[in-house]
């Protein structure tokens, strides 16, 4: 299915590190923007408010651009597209700048052509 360009603006993905202190503490940090063009609009329907309930107005789902690829690494699935990738609890800048932490996280993550996801609003 071919996207309609009018309606496609750029977003920016931060893919989520995991790294450990020296006491062994898990410690979430972000890596570099990575540009992407993708629609959005929020989520609603009876599906998706039976399962995030109260949660469902935080929420927002996202149709990106680009043909992709699932790959399985050491952390699991991953989706390849050209020139970057991205999985399930990667940062998204909607209306945060590229250069700040993520205002929304990937939470769901649908392999549909092109990729669908659900991403949530984090709250600080």
């Amino acid at each position: 299915m071919r996207m309609k360009q009018s309606t496609l603006k750029q977003y920016h993905l931060r893919n989520r590190k995991v790294e450990r202190d020296r006491e062994g503490v898990p410690i979430e940090s972000f890596g570099e923007a990575d540009p992407l063009m993708m629609q959005v609009w929020p989520a609603g329907g009876k599906v998706q408010t039976e399962q995030y309930g109260d949660r469902v107005s935080y929420i927002l789902n996202c149709r990106v651009e680009g043909k992709y690829s699932p790959v399985v690494d050491k952390d699991g699935l991953v989706y390849q597209f050209e020139g970057f990738y991205l999985r399930e609890k990667d940062g998204i800048c909607l209306y945060a700048s590229p250069d700040s932490p993520p205002d929304y996280r990937i939470i769901a993550v649908k392999p549909y052509q092109p990729l669908y996801m659900e991403v949530e609003r984090i709250v600080h």
